[in-house]
């Protein structure tokens, strides 16, 4: 009789918690998802605002054009089921200081040259994101060399994305450790490395393009010490 009467209880307990877990999950699909969505949109208004209504594809056309991109990722995005709650929080923060960098540009010449680097950007990520997911990350690793030759140790390795490069209120991030190699994963785009000695002061090295994505070689990206 006992175990019939706690056979009600048991069943009550196992729903109440079927029901929390599925609005805990529910709320971490959600956080990053809508987030997302919106600063997709912000860039695709900010750079409509930027060309008077239309998104120019910069010649010459080596990859997918803004449009496009923008277009695979909103799809993508509505079809995505986050498994965390901040999953996707990378590309999403990529994409919001993409927005900045487009709102604060006002020459002529400059806005045409960072359309370029979107551009090119946004394709890095599609290729990364099509095939590993909008969370998706990739390996790198820099090395750090005097005068192109001798590798050396020691060195803080910096980054910004591309177009941030002019931006002087930008703050670079550091690599994870220091060189060399310095490894640390980012979110697929292009970017600027270079090398600093450590401490406030410290002189910085000769910065160096480099793309990241999934069809990136491997190999160590090579940075000139200071």
């Amino acid at each position: 009789m006992r175990a019939r009467n706690l056979l009600p209880a048991l069943v009550i307990l196992c729903v109440g918690y079927t029901a929390t877990h599925a609005i805990t999950t529910l709320s971490a699909q959600g956080s990053e998802k809508a987030a997302l969505k919106n600063a997709l949109k912000e860039l695709e208004n900010a750079i409509v605002l930027m060309t008077g209504g239309a998104m120019p594809l910069p010649p010459p056309q080596r990859v997918p054009g803004i449009p496009e991109s923008l277009f695979w990722f909103q799809v993508q995005t509505d079809q995505w089921i986050p498994r965390t709650a901040d999953e996707g929080r990378g590309l999403r923060q990529s994409i919001e200081r993409m927005t900045r960098a487009v709102r604060s540009t006002r020459d002529r010449q400059a806005q045409v040259a960072l359309l370029g680097i979107i551009q090119d950007d946004l394709a890095a990520k599609v290729e990364s994101c099509r095939r590993e997911g909008l969370a998706t990350r990739r390996r790198v690793s820099v090395v750090t060399k005097r005068d192109g030759v001798l590798e050396m140790r020691g060195f803080e390795v910096l980054y910004l994305e591309k177009f941030l490069e002019n931006d002087p209120s930008a703050t670079p991030q550091q690599f994870r450790g220091f060189s060399s190699p310095a490894v640390d994963d980012l979110v697929p785009g292009r970017y600027v490395f270079w090398a600093k000695e450590p401490g406030r002061t410290g002189r910085s090295g000769a910065r160096k393009d480099g793309r990241v994505s999934i069809d990136s070689p491997g190999d160590p990206i090579e940075v000139l010490t200071p």
